[in-house]
């Protein structure tokens, strides 16, 4: 939550129709709230500044292009559109979108609890962002921006369903690429050709592609360090492009197959990819065979450890997070340093053991 002043406040009646319960955050040109309808229903806002839309965000008739998108769109994978307009607020225009309120979280919040997912909740949730990608496809409607922060885990029900949001970035097909402005776009998910704002349901294709990844892996794919490039945006795309002609690297824990459909999603030229979002459905659901990976891509598979000889961690009983730290911090940070220089990740300098006097601290660190 941002601690700028919002434009709504607590109790403020918009359009007659909807009082705000709450303040959500603040994005470069919107803001969002959680609202109660006249019914007492909870249900999304998401205010936009006209004075601080670029013009791409237009659509030909001068009106928010996402609010257009949303409207034409109904299915159980994507945000619910349930009402917009226009309202005038201390003499300046802006215009809503109400929508469903998600209860849940986004996949990036799932992800921050749990790292990664097992292969069986990463397929799920991936088959039913596809769901959601197929029918905007079917609409002629490019989304541009799946992410894990912008798919949500619906939880209100017996089983949870993935939702997609945000379609700021979302663009109809036919539309040019100076209508389409990347700035602000995970460069982690962008494919390829969108660097060059080129869009398009295969740039789709390998941003489900990364996704998949990253719930498997933890990490997205191709990942750097990208701290030294904030001020640089062209030379962070070399650094990822350039990142992009080595193989991927998969945990053995990930079969073939899933690791071929994926490499098939990122692949770097559009053709090659799925051709659209139902054959990406037909791979995962076994209808449709993947070719697996080339042999010589099996040498770049993490491998597990060898373990060596001695009692380990077995010694000591209990500490269970200190020793899991440890094991991820230090010990497999030195026996495997190349991935983790590839990842822009370094062992720590040293560790504290802080704690009560008798609580284990040299009796743990004699034996490390």
């Amino acid at each position: 939550m941002s601690s700028t002043k919002s434009i709504l406040t607590k109790s403020q009646i918009i359009d007659g129709k909807y009082s705000v319960s709450f303040f959500l955050k603040k994005g470069s040109y919107a803001e969002s709230y959680r609202i109660q309808n006249e019914s007492k229903e909870t249900k999304f806002l998401k205010l936009f500044d006209y004075s601080k839309l670029h013009r791409t965000q237009f659509s030909d008739n001068g009106d928010v292009l996402e609010i257009e998108i949303l409207k034409q769109i109904k299915h159980p994978n994507l945000v619910k559109y349930n009402d917009s307009g226009n309202v005038i607020i201390n003499n300046k225009k802006f215009a809503y979108v109400v929508l469903d309120f998600v209860s849940g979280e986004t996949l990036a919040e799932k992800m921050k609890r749990e790292n990664t997912l097992n292969l069986y909740e990463a397929k799920d949730i991936i088959l039913g962002t596809l769901n959601g990608l197929n029918y905007l496809h079917n609409k002629q409607i490019v989304h541009n921006d799946i992410t894990n922060q912008n798919v949500m885990v619906d939880l209100s029900g017996k089983v949870s369903i993935p939702k997609i949001i945000d379609f700021g970035y979302a663009r109809f097909l036919q539309q040019s690429n100076k209508d389409f402005f990347k700035d602000g776009l995970n460069p982690f998910y962008t494919a390829d050709e969108t660097f060059n704002k080129v869009f398009s349901f295969q740039s789709d294709i390998y941003s489900v592609g990364a996704l998949y990844y990253h719930l498997l892996t933890g990490l997205p794919p191709y990942f750097v360090e990208i701290s030294k490039y904030k001020s640089d945006r062209i030379a962070l795309e070399e650094v990822i492009l350039d990142e992009r002609k080595k193989s991927l690297r998969f945990s053995d824990k990930i079969n073939e197959q899933t690791q071929s459909i994926i490499q098939k999603a990122l692949h770097p030229k559009a053709e090659h990819r799925f051709k659209s979002a139902k054959e990406f459905i037909q791979a995962l659901s076994g209808e449709l065979d993947v070719e697996h990976s080339i042999p010589e891509k099996k040498a770049n598979q993490v491998q597990p450890k060898e373990k060596k000889k001695g009692k380990g961690f077995s010694a000591i009983a209990g500490m269970q997070e200190l020793k899991d730290t440890i094991q991820l911090d230090v010990i497999d940070a030195l026996s495997d340093k190349e991935r983790y220089a590839e990842y822009g990740l370094t062992i720590p300098n040293g560790i504290l053991l802080y704690g009560p006097p008798g609580c284990g601290k040299t009796f743990f660190a004699e034996r490390m």
